[in-house]
């Protein structure tokens, strides 16, 4: 039979493989075996100084992400293209982060008892709100009893980007989902849905993302076009001060660019129980 110059048996070398993806090709070189990986998958990036007034900063060919700032912010700028979405969680007090390793930055105190974590992922960040311990019950309500805050609020500022809606009700009101699109309505990214777990790794997945709109004061200017929001997470507050918790607590959102997850019947089939209690699930 007559070989082809892709025969590769008419070739007496040994072999030598190069994966590329889901392509191999395989050629010997006598005893000598030489193996080249390359694969697309983008890893974790690494966390980098920043410049000017960003603390910390990590991208790849995914996203980009600025976390921190001198001054003492917690803030994240989430970027993937043009599109920006800044979040920072509200009534913090200012601290300055530190990197822990490659991919983590720790911020701590930022409320009492409180410590935010950052890690980067292949496509996004994973954020950690920490609660350390329960406070005292007699600090925050008069009881004898522990009572841990179930709400915390981040300001959201966006560029180049809106929240898909949802629903609009009656009234005018609309509600919005934590996916997060362009002006031509092409997905860019979303935060995940957020779940908590305490030291002995006990789960809620009862946590609830809400993302709203501030609208400006009557008499305001550009009433209509106003690109603040925010995003609210409420933990279940009868798992959060259950005597079984075993503290520190972790509260977990992730914001991450993922169009593998688009998915099904066109939805993003991690994102589920956000919005208000009235919204469908995506």
């Amino acid at each position: 039979m007559s070989k082809t110059p892709w025969d590769l048996t008419s070739i007496p070398l040994g072999s030598k493989t190069i994966s590329l993806g889901l392509l191999t090709l395989g050629i010997t070189l006598g005893t000598v075996i030489l193996l080249f990986t390359l694969n697309s998958t983008p890893h974790a990036p690494r966390i980098k100084k920043g410049s000017g007034n960003t603390l910390f900063t990590a991208g790849n060919k995914t996203f980009s992400a600025d976390i921190g700032t001198r001054d003492g912010s917690p803030q994240v700028a989430f970027q993937v293209e043009s599109a920006i979405a800044t979040f920072t969680l509200a009534g913090i007090d200012p601290t300055q982060g530190k990197k822990t390793n490659r991919d983590t930055v720790l911020f701590e105190n930022v409320m009492e008892g409180v410590d935010l974590q950052y890690t980067t992922l292949s496509n996004g960040v994973k954020e950690e709100i920490i609660i350390k311990q329960a406070p005292k019950g007699s600090e925050l309500s008069g009881s004898s009893e522990p009572h841990v805050p179930s709400t915390y609020l981040f300001d959201l500022d966006l560029s180049g980007t809106t929240p898909k809606e949802l629903t609009k009700r009656p009234d005018g009101v609309i509600s919005l989902s934590p996916t997060f699109q362009d002006s031509n309505g092409e997905y860019l990214f979303h935060f995940e849905k957020p779940y908590a777990y305490d030291a002995t790794g006990a789960r809620t997945d009862n946590v609830l993302m809400q993302i709203g709109q501030e609208r400006p004061q009557p008499g305001t200017e550009n009433q209509e076009l106003t690109t603040n929001y925010y995003l609210k997470l409420t933990v279940d507050p009868t798992w959060l001060n259950d005597p079984a918790r075993v503290y520190p607590v972790v509260i977990d959102p992730t914001v991450v660019h993922d169009t593998t997850t688009e998915f099904s019947a066109g939805t993003l089939d991690r994102v589920k129980d956000t919005g208000t209690g009235s919204v469908p699930s995506l």
